[in-house]
């Protein structure tokens, strides 16, 4: 997490378009053996920003967002803390549910889980991409539930004598629908006003891009549509 941090702070101090090209090895050649480790890609990603970084702050009460901070952060306002500190929160809502432990949202292991548990297929070559800046255990995890999980299909041929059942997982779906429209209203607020009210070099390509390479709103909002069309 460290490492990857350095890295990130030292590549783009000076902005964008002044971004170097090499690293020096005393940052290079620790990051790529610590990486082969721990099976994660050389970057900084969500693996190392969130779920490495969170501090408990009052151990006496509950892990929840208003008890968590960061053990580094990148450099910006306090606006950047809370967008890793959401992300994080949003990880902790999910991991007991699917009884785990634990850059971009996207590479949220908990989101793609139940994605998956749901059958709800994206198709989408970036998020399966994402994957790669995963923990190894994570990758192998949806693996497995890709292998196990037929809930749709199970709802579905259940679904003439069991409208009880039909409801119970289109709540899911919707409940998964809303999670994405709140991705959107986050994104608008934290990262497309913050640009509209920042033009420099620094922020002129956020407008386009989101965190994790992608078109924002036409992406986020094309997850939320395909996410509601898996309604029984």
């Amino acid at each position: 997490m460290l490492y990857s941090i350095v890295t990130n702070s030292y590549v783009w101090q000076d902005g964008e378009f002044q971004a170097p090209k090499v690293l020096p090895k005393q940052l290079a050649m620790p990051l790529t053996d610590l990486s082969r480790k721990v099976e994660l890609p050389p970057v900084v990603c969500h693996a190392s920003l969130v779920l490495a970084n969170i501090i408990h702050i009052d151990q006496s009460k509950p892990l929840e967002l208003g008890n968590m901070s960061l053990k580094y952060s990148l450099p910006g306002d306090k606006s950047c803390d809370w967008f890793f500190l959401a992300t994080g929160n949003v990880e902790l809502k999910i991991l007991p549910v699917l009884k785990m432990t634990g850059g971009s949202a996207a590479q949220c292991t908990g989101i793609q889980a139940i994605d998956i548990f749901l059958q709800v297929q994206h198709n989408s070559k970036f998020l399966l991409n994402m994957r790669n800046y995963m923990p190894g255990v994570h990758k192998r995890f949806l693996l497995h539930l890709e292998n196990i999980c037929r809930t749709r299909d199970f709802v579905e041929h259940n679904s003439r004598d069991n409208e009880d059942l039909v409801m119970a997982y289109n709540k899911c779906v919707e409940a998964v629908a809303n999670l994405r429209t709140n991705h959107i209203q986050i994104v608008a607020k934290y990262i497309l006003i913050p640009k509209s009210q920042k033009q420099n070099g620094d922020f002129q390509r956020l407008d386009n891009v989101g965190t994790g390479g992608q078109d924002l709103i036409p992406f986020l909002k094309k997850l939320r549509n395909l996410t509601r069309s898996f309604l029984l």
